[in-house]
C-alpha cells in the first residue's frame, strides 16, 4: 500500500468485523471472525487479533502502515485507559483493550463503545452526513443510541450518554433485559419483537414467521419479518407497526429534548425493514412532537450497514490523531 490505515474493529456478540481505512473513509479490505460462544478474555482477544490480520493480509498491509486503531466494544467504556467495564452478550469481565492491543501493535488505540463508534460512522459517511447534530437510535438484540452535538460525542458525567434503549415508555410495561419495565427496549428490539411473536404464538395466533424463521424463532431476524409481511402475514404487520410506534415515542422525546437535525436508525431490525418502519415512526414524530419542534428534523434510515461500526471507530481514531477529513 502507498499511503497508512487506520483499522476499524466492530466487536460483537456474535462477530467481530474489522476494516482498513484510508483517509477518504473507503473501507480498502476487510475481516471478520465469529464470537458466539466466546467465554474468555485470552479467546477474545485472539479473535480480534485474528480479524485484524485477516484484514491485513486481504488488504497486502504491513504493520507500518497502520497508523492507528479504533474500536467499539458492546459496553461502558473507561475512556482514560481504554478498559471495557463490561460486555452483558461477551462473559468476559473487564477487558483492557487498549493495553492489550497495544502489545501487538504499538500505535495509538482508541475505544468507545460500539453506538458511540456506529453512530459517529453514519455522522462521519453515512446519512448524518453534512449534519452537526445528530442522534443514532441502533435496534438490534437491544436497543441503543448515539448523540452528537455540534460535532463531538455527547458524553455527560459519567460517560455513558445515550442509554435511548432504557427511556422508560412505560412503568407498567414488559421486563426489559436490564431488569427494570416498560423501557423502549423492552418494547422496540428485536427481543421485544421475538418475545411478542412467542406469545402470540401460545395464544393460538396463526402466522407464518415460525416457518418464516426456519423453523426456530431464536433465528427471528428482520428478514424474516419482511418475507412474512410480504405474504400479508397479520402478526408480523401487528409486531412490526408496533415496534415503529414505540420508536416514534422515543424519538419524540429525542426531538423535545436536543432538537438534532436528524435522528438517523440502524441496527439489525433495520436492516429490512426501514422501509415498513420509518414512515411510522416519522408519522408518530409529526403528530406528538410539540407544533413547529419537529420540522425540518430528518427522521432517516442508516446507510452503511455493517460497516457503520468499523468506519466510526476508524473516524474517532483519526479524530484522537488529528487526521479526520470532512
Amino acid at each position: 500500500m502507498q499511503s497508512q490505515v487506520v483499522l476499524g474493529i466492530d466487536l460483537g456478540g456474535t462477530k467481530v468485523l474489522a476494516a482498513a481505512v484510508n483517509e477518504k473513509g473507503q473501507v480498502v479490505a476487510s475481516g471478520r471472525k465469529r464470537t458466539t460462544g466466546v467465554s474468555t478474555r485470552a479467546g477474545l482477544l485472539q479473535k480480534i487479533l485474528d480479524a485484524v490480520a485477516k484484514t491485513m493480509a486481504a488488504g497486502g498491509i504491513e504493520p507500518s502502515e497502520i497508523a492507528a486503531l479504533g474500536i467499539g466494544a458492546p459496553g461502558p467504556v473507561d475512556r482514560a485507559d481504554g478498559t471495557v467495564l463490561e460486555m452483558p452478550n461477551i462473559p468476559v469481565g473487564r477487558l483492557p483493550l487498549r493495553a492489550e492491543l497495544q502489545r501487538h501493535y504499538p500505535v495509538p488505540v482508541v475505544v468507545d463503545n460500539d453506538v458511540n463508534a456506529g453512530t459517529f460512522g453514519e455522522f462521519w459517511r453515512g446519512a448524518g452526513r453534512g449534519t452537526r447534530h445528530m442522534v443514532g437510535v441502533f435496534v438490534g438484540t437491544g436497543t441503543g443510541g448515539g448523540i452528537i452535538i455540534d460535532g463531538e460525542i455527547l458524553r455527560g458525567k459519567t460517560g455513558i450518554t445515550g442509554e435511548i434503549g432504557h427511556i422508560v415508555l412505560d412503568p407498567d410495561g414488559p421486563e426489559c433485559g436490564c431488569g427494570r419495565r416498560g423501557c423502549l427496549e423492552a418494547l422496540a428490539s428485536r427481543t421485544a419483537m421475538q418475545r411478542r411473536v412467542e406469545a402470540a404464538l401460545r395464544d393460538g395466533r396463526k402466522s407464518v414467521l415460525l416457518d418464516a424463521a426456519g423453523g426456530d424463532l431464536a433465528g427471528l431476524r428482520s428478514k424474516a419479518f419482511a418475507k412474512a409481511l410480504s405474504r400479508g402475514d397479520a402478526l408480523a404487520e401487528e409486531v412490526i407497526r408496533d415496534c415503529a410506534i414505540h420508536l416514534g415515542y422515543g424519538a419524540v422525546a429525542l426531538v423535545h429534548l436536543l432538537s438534532p437535525e436528524c435522528i438517523v436508525f440502524g441496527g439489525g431490525v433495520m436492516e429490512s425493514l426501514a422501509p415498513v418502519m420509518i414512515p411510522v415512526i416519522e408519522g408518530v414524530v409529526r403528530e406528538r412532537c410539540l407544533k413547529g419542534t419537529a420540522k425540518g428534523i430528518g427522521i432517516l434510515p442508516a446507510k452503511l450497514g455493517d460497516h457503520a461500526g468499523v468506519l466510526g471507530a476508524a473516524a474517532l481514531a483519526m479524530k484522537e490523531l488529528g487526521t479526520l477529513s470532512a
